[in-house]
């Protein structure tokens, strides 16, 4: 049986948008494959720390904030990343995976850090095109964007998008 531990900075009932949602089929699919899935997310205020959900194990161990208001931007900015990281060596401790798997932008810059950590492959999927197109759609004027972004048409674009 393989051991898969997705990362995930928000995880389902506390799910931010697609991302969330297309991480949770992708767990519920390989446990109906005969994999074991673990999910190491943030915890909130009311949530188990630990629980199953259709199959998949969910640790709430990591500290975040709202991605809705300034205040929570900033909390997640100091507290995710690091408190994501403690919970998976202490986790690392006990268990062993065979793949983690990142889950979207928030946890990507993790992936230096856990390779230092461990020798288990690393994997990481974005649910958004956002880092690498303001508008997030990689459309340009009703048509498929060809221009490779830089700072500089990057902030052009955004500023003068009319589909924000």
């Amino acid at each position: 049986m393989h051991r898969l531990l997705i990362i995930s900075e928000y995880w389902r009932p506390w799910e931010q948008g697609g991302g969330e949602r297309s991480a949770d089929a992708l767990a519920s699919g390989l446990v109906a494959n005969d994999w074991s899935v673990t999910v190491l997310t943030s915890r909130h205020a009311g949530a188990v720390r630990q629980e199953m959900r259709k199959g998949v194990r969910i640790l709430r161990r990591a500290t975040t904030g709202a991605p809705n208001t300034v205040l929570g931007n900033l909390l997640r900015r100091l507290l995710f990343s690091r408190s994501a990281l403690n919970a998976l060596r202490t986790l690392l401790l006990t268990e062993s995976f065979d793949i983690i798997h990142l889950m979207n932008t928030s946890t990507i810059p993790l992936a230096g850090a856990i390779r230092k950590m461990t020798d288990v492959p690393v994997t990481a999927h974005i649910n958004s095109a956002v880092p690498f197109c303001p508008k997030g759609d990689r459309v340009r004027y009703g048509k498929e964007c060809t221009i490779r972004c830089d700072w500089n048409s990057f902030v052009l674009c955004f500023v003068s998008s009319k589909s924000l």
